[in-house]
């Protein structure tokens, strides 16, 4: 039980760290040779060059759909410190219930 609980802890820091507020930036078509264009408003906002590398990252849905996620390669270090301090957070205040656990 303990271990869904973190897995579902570590989810919701996942998503509230990638989407803290999503915004509808365009829509782009695959083209025959599986590229995409990212629309100009997009690259101007974040400051997409060309170049510049992104992370893609799929999640399948039960539905049989996917989630297609572009990060910037440049935030991942970022993103893993800000996870690894909350998931310190998270088993330092787990340790401390057991201990409080164990002494009553």
């Amino acid at each position: 039980m303990i271990s869904f609980i973190y897995v579902f802890l570590l989810f919701g820091i996942l998503v509230s760290v990638l989407f803290p507020k999503p915004e509808f930036q365009g829509s782009t078509t695959v083209g025959e040779r599986g590229q995409i264009v990212l629309p100009a408003e997009l690259r101007k906002k974040h400051g997409i060059k060309p170049g510049d590398k992104l992370l893609v990252i799929s999640n399948p849905l039960p539905s049989g759909a996917s989630i297609i996620m572009l990060m910037e390669s440049s935030v991942l270090n970022q993103m893993l410190s800000d996870m690894t301090e909350q998931i310190g957070q998270i088993l330092e205040a787990h340790g401390k219930e057991q201990n409080n656990d164990n002494t009553e």
